[in-house]
């Protein structure tokens, strides 16, 4: 069976969640499936305006 997980951090760099997140996406690659990292702290992204 074939699967994708994607993981989402917004702690810092490095921090325990994206340590946490980095774990977690190990197992499931050794397990087969396709993983994918986003650490929101890598986009521009701005309060809400309206």
């Amino acid at each position: 069976m074939s699967f994708k997980v994607m993981a989402i951090c917004a702690g810092r760099h490095g921090g325990n969640g994206e340590a946490l997140a980095k774990e977690a996406l190990c197992a499931v690659r050794e397990a087969g499936g396709e993983v994918e990292l986003i650490n929101l702290f890598d986009y521009n992204i701005l309060p809400c305006t309206g």
